[in-house]
């Protein structure tokens, strides 16, 4: 027979093993619960922290947007301003300056009392959609005389006889749409009485037939260099021309179609 003694402690073992078992058993159930719930915690917090970034990302795409939007309108004002300028300046008169050699050529050479003169002239044309409100064509000395500086010339339209008094003769003018106006720039002068030919500026209308110039500054000499523009009290000024007297010439002979070797005449684009 096996002795009591040794069936009590085999039943306490077998006793003790079983519920050191179950006790581990238990742990490593609860540690995985626990394992679960940390996961899923973590699992969570990284879902909220992505669905806060996507809306943030959201919100900033969507300010992003509107700013866009304010940036474009004032972009569009920007633009129909430019519009409005754009039109508003094709509305302005716009003066185009050319020479104008017809007085050379194809009309006789005007009675002066000292003999004959002939003029070299210019023409303002207005292309502009507006007419062009007081206007003066006014011509420089560029190379001499800057005592002297700019001097107003003379519209054909206002001629000899017609004005009452000596600023008349300067009065400003209006050039309408598409029309041209013509001043006397240069006057080739022939004088019989000195057997001399000059060249000046024609600034001044004598109601003594003179073409002579009242004053001895206004006299070329060769190599000048003679600036010219129009200016308007509505508008930008014209391009301007540039004529040089290169040499001396016959006053019977000279027309427009050999001035060329008399005088350099450029007409400068617009700036």
């Amino acid at each position: 027979m096996i002795p009591l003694e040794s069936i009590k402690r085999y039943l306490f073992v077998n006793t003790l093993i079983q519920y050191l078992s179950d006790f581990h058993l238990g742990i490593i159930t609860d540690l995985s619960v626990a394992s679960s719930i940390a996961v899923g915690a973590i699992s969570a917090i990284a879902l909220a922290f992505s669905i806060h970034f996507s809306r943030e990302q959201a919100k900033a795409s969507q300010q992003q947007i509107e700013q866009m939007k304010i940036q474009n309108r004032a972009l569009e004002a920007q633009v129909e301003e430019l519009k409005k300028q754009t039109k508003e300046l094709m509305k302005k008169p716009k003066i185009e300056l050319e020479k104008d050699l017809h007085a050379l050529t194809e009309f006789p050479p005007p009675v002066d009392i000292r003999g004959a003169a002939k003029f070299i002239r210019i023409k303002a044309t207005n292309k502009g959609e507006t007419t062009a409100k007081e206007c003066i064509a006014k011509a420089e000395i560029k190379n001499r005389n800057p005592e002297l500086g700019g001097v107003l010339l003379h519209w054909v339209r206002y001629r000899e006889h017609i004005f009452v008094d000596i600023k008349d003769q300067y009065r400003p003018i209006d050039i309408a749409t598409n029309d041209s106006e013509i001043a006397d720039l240069i006057v080739l002068l022939r004088d019989d009485i000195h057997n001399q030919i000059a060249v000046a500026l024609r600034t001044f209308l004598s109601p003594l037939y003179s073409s002579y110039p009242n004053d001895g500054r206004l006299f070329l000499r060769v190599n000048d260099e003679i600036h010219v523009r129009v200016f308007c009290s509505n508008s930008e000024q014209s391009n301007e021309l540039i004529i040089t007297y290169k040499n001396q010439f016959n006053f019977n002979t000279i027309n427009k179609d050999n001035i060329g070797q008399y005088f350099e005449i450029v007409q400068k684009e617009e700036e």
